[in-house]
C-alpha cells in the first residue's frame, strides 16, 4: 500500500510543480489576467480540507503526505497573493471575487455549496452517521472535479491565455491520471469508492477541457524547449 500512497502524493506534487512554473510565468510577464480567482479559491478550500481529513486515512502514515500538503498550501496562497495584490492592476479584490465573465452557476461559491451538500450524503464509509471526517474526502474530490470549470469559462470569455504555462497544463493532466490510479487501486481492494473514481474521471475530463482551450488560444502546443525555454532570459 505504501507505493500507492507515494503515487497519490506524487500526483499532487506534480500539480504543485506545475503551479510553481505558473508562478514563474506570471512573474516573468508581470500578469495574472488569464488566471481565474474562482479556481484558485476552490483549490485553497480543497487543500485545507485535505489537511483535515488526511489524519483519518491511510495517508497519515507517511510524512511525505504532510510535506506535499504544506508545499501545496504555500504555492496556492502565493498565487492568490500574486493575483489579488501584486499583479492586480485594474480591479478591486471584490471585482475579482465577483467575476462577471463566469456564469453564476459556475462561480466558486456555487461549486463550493454543491460539493458541500453532495459530500454530506455521499462519502466513504457512509452508514447514516450525522458527521464523519470522510465527508471531507468527498468534498475535496468533488471540489477538485469542478474547480477548473470557472477557469475554462474565463479563458473562453477572455479569448486569451498568454500567461498560462503550457508545462503547467501537461503536469495537471499527469497529476490527475496518477490520482485516478490511486482510487482504482483502492477500489480493487474492495473499497466502495465508485463515486470518487467517477469524480476523478470528471476531473480528468475538466483538465482536458482546460488544456484544450488553453492550447487553442495559444495557437497550438509547442515543446517546452521550443517555447517556454527558448532563451536564457525567458523563464516561466
Amino acid at each position: 500500500m505504501e507505493i500507492v500512497i507515494y503515487i497519490f502524493g506524487l500526483g499532487y506534487l506534480l500539480q504543485h510543480l506545475g503551479m510553481v512554473l505558473q508562478i514563474l510565468r506570471m512573474k516573468k510577464l508581470k500578469s495574472a489576467e488569464s488566471v481565474s480567482v474562482d479556481t484558485l479559491i476552490l483549490f485553497l478550500f480543497s487543500t485545507i480540507s485535505r489537511f483535515i481529513w488526511t489524519s483519518d486515512t491511510i495517508l497519515r502514515e507517511s510524512y511525505f503526505t504532510y510535506l506535499e500538503l504544506s508545499i501545496g498550501l504555500s504555492v496556492i496562497v502565493y498565487i492568490l497573493y500574486l493575483t489579488f495584490i501584486k499583479y492586480n492592476y485594474e480591479n478591486s479584490s471584490f471585482d475579482l471575487i465577483n467575476n462577471k465573465l463566469i456564469p453564476i452557476f459556475f462561480r466558486w461559491y456555487v461549486i463550493f455549496l454543491i460539493a458541500l451538500v453532495a459530500s454530506y450524503f455521499i462519502f466513504p464509509g457512509n452508514e447514516g452517521q450525522s458527521f464523519d471526517l470522510q465527508m471531507l474526502v468527498s468534498f475535496t474530490i468533488f471540489t477538485e472535479a469542478a474547480n477548473l470549470i470557472p477557469q475554462i469559462f474565463f479563458l473562453k470569455a477572455k479569448k486569451d491565455s498568454h500567461d498560462i504555462s503550457q508545462i503547467y497544463n501537461l503536469l495537471m493532466v499527469i497529476s490527475r491520471f496518477l490520482r485516478l490510479i490511486f482510487w482504482l487501486r483502492l477500489y480493487f481492494e474492495s473499497d466502495s469508492i465508485e463515486f470518487l473514481i467517477f469524480a476523478d474521471v470528471v476531473n480528468l475530463l475538466m483538465v482536458g477541457g482546460f488544456v484544450y482551450n488553453s492550447f487553442k488560444l495559444q495557437n497550438g502546443f509547442s515543446l517546452p524547449l521550443e517555447n517556454e525555454f527558448e532563451s536564457r532570459n525567458k523563464i516561466y
